[in-house]
């Protein structure tokens, strides 16, 4: 009997396990999405944040404003001429600019900016492009970056997160699942034993 509640219960907690690891994996990798999709919606706000100040004062004071603003920022940025020249940028993020800014040649850049670098696993930063519109014509774009150690940070604290809470729940699951099978299991093991007394002739004294 001890050996079927031991199997009973290895059997249920397996069961309780994989559920738990299915609901865990599948909120962690919900949660770290939406965080990243939030970083991605924050860069881009940004990026238009600026792009709208520079459609309404396209001058080299209003540049260096805008430049100055990133500087007390985590973010970095780099506006460039309708050719995409840079004509001003923070300080440091020149060569990476100038690598990632290419790869939007020909492409048409809504109006609402759009990600040109999400891998935030392996760049070293991650980029929006908004286009600056005056009248109706394209006369440059607002670069924003991002530097990727802070993502990888929150993904790391949310996966220590997750661990912490995982072993806590594991360990809540086991001493709960002892405790109802010997609860289940004690009356049945009982039982057993008054079976086995009678087939022995052996009676319980009845209270008088």
């Amino acid at each position: 009997m001890r050996k079927l509640s031991w199997k009973l219960g290895m059997l249920f907690f397996a069961f309780v396990l994989a559920i738990e690891m299915v609901l865990f994996v599948s909120l962690y990798a919900t949660l770290v999405h939406a965080r990243i999709e939030e970083e991605f919606a924050q860069l881009l706000a940004r990026g238009n944040s600026h792009r709208n100040v520079l459609e309404k004062n396209n001058d080299r004071t209003t540049l260096a404003h805008v430049v100055m603003m990133e500087s007390e920022a985590e973010t970095d940025v780099a506006i460039t001429d309708a050719r995409r020249r840079i004509v001003s940028a923070s300080s440091g993020i020149v060569p990476f600019a100038k690598r990632i800014i290419p790869l939007t040649n020909g492409r048409h850049i809504p109006r609402r900016g759009m990600m040109v670098e999400t891998d935030w696993k392996r760049a070293s930063h991650i980029a929006a492009v908004s286009p600056i519109q005056i009248r109706g014509e394209t006369r440059g774009y607002v670069y924003m970056f991002q530097d990727t150690r802070s993502i990888r940070t929150m993904v790391y604290k949310l996966k220590h997160h997750f661990i912490v809470v995982g072993v806590l729940s594991v360990a809540i699951t086991v001493l709960t699942i002892a405790f109802f099978s010997r609860a289940i299991t004690m009356p049945l093991l009982r039982m057993k034993q008054a079976t086995e007394a009678l087939s022995r002739g052996i009676f319980p004294s009845a209270s008088r």
